[in-house]
């Protein structure tokens, strides 16, 4: 072998080693943070369920979305933030999945569903009552046409009891039915 030789067989043994060790290093971090309690969760004793995700605003800070357990609290949303609650807040008031609870600088909460696209990247469902256009644009394969036609429906019934009554609006078949009952509630 030549020096030539031997310098590139160095070089690549140093190169191969160099990216196992970055693989071994990110392994073990994914694995402990895997491990440990996921950053935003909070876990109240007695409390099974479901998730609940919500999206905490408050000045002069990034927005969350927090992982909550089933029958959590603004207390405990409040809590997992750090943060104390506003004065004459209703500690006891429970949070819904799919919620956005904003503070504003006097301390007055505001709360709103999030959107559409958001919805449904947590996994949760877009409520038909409350959508608008573009929340519904969010479901694959409804554009802004249909999503009119659809919220206008759902309007315009005095009560819509079931996601199959959409089957009456034009452009709602067999399988927009389906991504309906699959992305949305009532």
């Amino acid at each position: 072998m030549t020096v030539e030789t031997n310098s590139k067989a160095y070089a690549q043994l140093f190169w191969s080693l160099l990216v196992a060790t970055a693989i071994v290093v990110g392994l073990t971090l994914v694995a402990e943070r895997s491990s440990s309690a996921p950053r935003g969760m909070l876990d109240l004793p007695g409390v099974t369920g479901e998730p609940v995700f919500v999206e905490l605003r408050v000045p002069a800070a990034d927005a969350t979305v927090y992982r909550l357990p089933e029958g959590a609290t603004l207390g405990d949303l409040f809590s997992v933030a750090n943060l104390p609650p506003p004065p004459e807040v209703d500690v006891n008031r429970p949070i819904r999945s799919g919620e956005v609870v904003t503070a504003n600088a006097q301390g007055r909460l505001s709360f709103r569903v999030m959107p559409g696209s958001r919805l449904l990247v947590l996994g949760l469902k877009i409520p038909l009552e409350s959508a608008n256009v573009s929340d519904l644009e969010a479901v694959p394969g409804i554009g802004k046409v249909l999503a009119r036609r659809i919220l206008t429906h759902v309007t315009l019934s005095e009560r819509v009891e079931s996601i199959r009554e959409l089957r009456s609006v034009k452009g709602v078949g067999p399988r927009m039915l389906e991504k309906l009952r699959r992305y949305t509630r009532l």
